[in-house]
């Protein structure tokens, strides 16, 4: 609380407001007729996102730069009346879109005549414009169906037109509505080829449905039982015929003989993290078909996606399935000993195996670690080690999944969180130490949030597109469609301004040498992701943020061939991540490659004995992120 009846409520440095914040005015000050801002401040400055509310009703939604508007931003009249577009010094200056709302206007209003405030003039009912003169119009003339689209020079108007709104924004975007009220719809892109009748794999995804949606309904009736020791060795049979039997129903595939392994143990795991067995079997026997990952593993496994994307299906070895039910019973007490283990979440084990075919195809069915609308920008297969792990720029694809060397940052987290992350990855890797596995790795998926709108603005105004290379009051076809884009990219920005305001971490912020050692996120924030998500408050692993921050932790430079560039500059992060292939092993085929590649004397190979696997691990993350 300041003397003159100002408060602030938010993070400090130095005796100024920095970082996010809310500062009231006292309503006692009339000349400023200011109420409140809640936003990005950096030394006692709006800088960055933020709302601006003046008591009167008006407010500003946008950026800020040095205690000015600048940047993409709408100011909303109290009538209603909204100007979206860029700002630059706290004036209109870039391209933008006025818009009134008819039934809040009145003939009292100065803003109402656009002959006053525009000098628009119209031609004809159809409200189409051209270089011709007309009768003046006013804002009530516009209306709610369309918008004045316009090139501003430090709020004058230097170009203009009026188009229909929805050729400016969709039906479902609400640009003029408070910011408050929005939410971020994101479209998410399905990866995989859907299974369709007549693919390859067809008759074995009838049959995994089948079997899945028959032995989740025979295991509600044994929900309540506890487990005993001959739960961890009991494995349910069934034959499913193509016409079907008085116990299964009929389908369209081949005859087959179904398995299902521990039945009882892996419905206390699916329990345990909150799977119902109606989402379960909604998920994978629902109307809506199984996807195919068109990127086999390594292992030759193949792995299918659930239409919501909450379920992976993969297949695996013999030997991979033995080892499983082998250390079930200690994998069962870690995870309940663990809430927050990072190791694969497995919700089944089953087999099938068509009548006639000598093949039988062996799966498990897991959580999808990158079951979120945030859209994952960049993936790492992360071991710790350097031989070979970095991906060639000829290999590189849209989806490709990068590794270690490919890593140019490290990711500084919220206070705490990387100590608690650490501790779980050691207990974790503790636990398949004790197992003798080997060959492990963290899944990193990365979303980069947005960076801020400044630099953007800097590129506009040094664009061929400043509005003072153009002096004619009409922009024409070529004109209209460059500004509707530009009010899209607005709009875009603007449905994003919430999660920038609640997630920006080190965006918007000028940041220097001495700063990016304490350069985190602010308290709080993985709480908030945690409630956008609706995943666990404090889940480890899920949606957690970040500022990745440029630095190497094998090397201090990556392979000339390296497939991404070096990242320099702070990007604000979000994180997804699990520990996966945890079924390899340390057999004696790979305790001997082992020995001979310590006889040749190589420091830095991928087989190693358990011990050391887990401590190069540990070693490597111990690093990454901090």
């Amino acid at each position: 609380m300041y003397a003159n009846g100002d408060s602030y409520e938010g993070l400090w440095k130095n005796g100024a407001p920095n970082g996010p914040g809310t500062y009231r005015w006292n309503i006692q000050n009339e000349e400023l007729d200011l109420e409140e801002f809640n936003g990005e401040w950096v030394n006692g400055k709006m800088h960055g996102w933020g709302t601006l509310r003046w008591f009167s009703g008006d407010r500003y939604d946008g950026n800020w730069l040095h205690g000015a508007m600048s940047g993409d931003g709408i100011m909303t009249w109290r009538d209603g009346f909204s100007f979206s577009g860029q700002w630059k010094d706290g004036k209109r200056h870039g391209l933008g879109a006025f818009r009134a709302v008819s039934t809040q206007l009145s003939d009292d209003n100065p803003r109402n005549t656009l002959a006053f405030t525009l000098g628009m003039r119209r031609h004809g009912k159809s409200k189409s414009f051209d270089e011709s003169e007309g009768e003046e119009c006013s804002l009530a003339d516009v209306g709610d169906p369309y918008v004045l689209l316009c090139n501003c020079d430090e709020d004058q108007i230097v170009q203009k037109e009026i188009v229909e709104a929805d050729r400016v924004t969709h039906k479902h975007s609400g640009w003029s509505r408070p910011m408050a009220s929005r939410s971020t719809k994101v479209r998410k892109v399905r990866h995989g080829e859907t299974i369709y009748k007549g693919h390859g794999s067809y008759d074995l995804m009838v049959q995994l449905r089948v079997g899945i949606r028959w032995s989740t309904s025979i295991m509600q009736h044994s929900a309540n039982t506890e487990l005993r020791p001959i739960s961890f060795e009991t494995t349910v049979k069934q034959v499913f015929p193509r016409n079907g039997s008085a116990k299964t129903p009929p389908h369209f595939a081949r005859t087959f003989k179904w398995k299902e392994y521990r039945p009882e143990v892996f419905q206390k795991l699916r329990d345990r993290w909150g799977v119902q067995p109606a989402e379960f079997m909604l998920s994978l026997c629902g109307d809506q078909a199984l996807r195919e990952l068109s990127s086999p593993g390594k292992s030759g496994s193949v792995f299918y996606i659930s239409h919501d994307d909450k379920f992976l299906l993969k297949t695996m070895r013999k030997a991979e399935m033995e080892n499983l039910k082998l250390w079930l019973h200690s994998y069962y007490k870690h995870a309940h000993d663990n809430p927050d283990t990072l190791l694969p979440k497995f919700f089944g084990l089953y087999s099938i195996k068509a009548i006639g075919s000598a093949r039988k195809v062996r799966f498990i069915v897991m959580a999808n670690l990158f079951a979120s609308n945030h859209e994952i920008n960049r993936t790492f297969d992360l071991k710790g080690s350097m031989h070979g792990r970095f991906t060639k720029a000829d290999d590189a694809k849209p989806n490709a999944v990068y590794k270690d060397l490919d890593l140019s940052s490290v990711f500084r987290m919220e206070e705490g969180k990387s100590e608690k992350l650490i501790a779980q990855l050691q207990m974790d890797c503790a636990f398949l130490q004790r197992l003798r596995v080997m060959d492990y790795s963290l899944l990193v998926g990365v979303h980069i949030l947005p960076p801020t709108l400044a630099e953007d603005k800097a590129k506009q105004l040094a664009s061929p597109t400043s509005p003072s290379e153009s002096h004619s009051p009409w922009g024409g076809a070529e004109w209209r469609d460059r500004a509707i884009d530009s009010v899209r990219r607005n709009v875009k920005a603007m449905d994003l301004y919430t999660n920038r305001k609640e997630f920006g971490f080190s965006s918007s912020v000028e940041v220097s040498t001495k700063s990016l050692e304490t350069l985190r996120p602010p308290p709080g924030t993985d709480d908030l992701l945690a409630l956008s998500t609706n995943s666990r408050k404090g889940e480890l692993g899920m949606a957690m943020s970040a500022v990745a921050v440029h630095g190497r932790v094998l090397t201090t430079e990556g392979p000339k061939s390296c497939a991404l560039e070096e990242q320099t500059e702070p990007q604000d992060v979000i994180l997804y991540m699990g520990i996966i292939d945890i079924l390899q092993v340390y057999s004696t085929s790979k305790n001997l490659e082992t020995k001979m590649m310590g006889a040749i004397g190589k420091k830095s190979f991928s087989s190693v004995d358990p011990i050391s696997y887990a401590k190069r691990f540990m070693n490597f993350m111990s690093k990454l992120f901090e």
